[in-house]
């Protein structure tokens, strides 16, 4: 039987990688700190990068060794801080964020999959915490999804894009707590379509569910 075990890399080589990527990151420190600055076009266009870099590390590497693994946690970790950092002006790069979360979560690499929906809740929390004080007719962005009624469901439907995917059972779980983390942080700041959103997503991991446990916890 032919050995399909993933090559190993060799140590030094390692940790010449992470060197490299700690001095990567340390110099990319300044430019996500101060995106804020930034206009529109450049914050789509860096995020659209991340996307890109994490698509070739996936498509172009059959197996997923630790190095890769860390490239594909640094860009999510930007994903991250360059969301919250730019949380007021998240509807300008939201249609980039999602696709990279559900590229980067349909593929099933377990750690990483399920640090993207982490990342993906966190960016959430402050979404909530940023939209609902502000949420009127004078502030609301220039964009219909995101206008007093549906900026809830437009940051909830990524989890039920991803709970119809054929995702493994981990992935599934994960979702349920992360939206228990959501509702139990910000379910008082819920409107009729957030509500709508959040029970339509248990009701999709209910369906597919052929395990007890997840399906009592989606009925929670």
């Amino acid at each position: 039987m032919k050995d399909i075990r993933q090559p190993k890399i060799p140590t030094s080589k390692k940790s010449n990688e992470n060197m490299d990527l700690q001095i990567l990151s340390s110099a990319l420190d300044t430019i996500f700190i101060n995106s804020h600055n930034y206009d529109e076009i450049v914050l789509i266009d860096i995020t659209k990068a991340l996307f890109e870099c994490c698509k070739r590390i996936i498509n172009e590497n059959e197996f997923k060794n630790d190095h890769l693994i860390t490239y594909l946690h640094f860009n999510l970790t930007k994903l991250l801080e360059l969301s919250v950092i730019n949380i007021k002006r998240i509807y300008v790069f939201w249609d980039v964020i999602v696709p990279m979360i559900e590229f980067i979560t349909q593929n099933n690499i377990m750690n990483i999959s399920l640090f993207s929906m982490d990342c993906l809740a966190i960016i959430l929390l402050f979404a909530f915490n940023q939209f609902r004080p502000i949420i009127n007719e004078k502030n609301n962005p220039k964009v219909e999804m995101w206008s007093d009624q549906k900026w809830q469901k437009t940051l909830i439907r990524p989890y039920k894009s991803i709970a119809k995917l054929n995702v493994a059972y981990d992935i599934n779980t994960n979702i349920v707590f992360c939206l228990s983390k959501i509702m139990q942080n910000c379910g008082t700041w819920f409107n009729t379509r957030g509500w709508s959103s959040f029970i339509e997503i248990c009701f999709v991991l209910i369906d597919k569910a052929d395990d007890e446990t997840l399906i009592e916890n989606g009925k929670k």
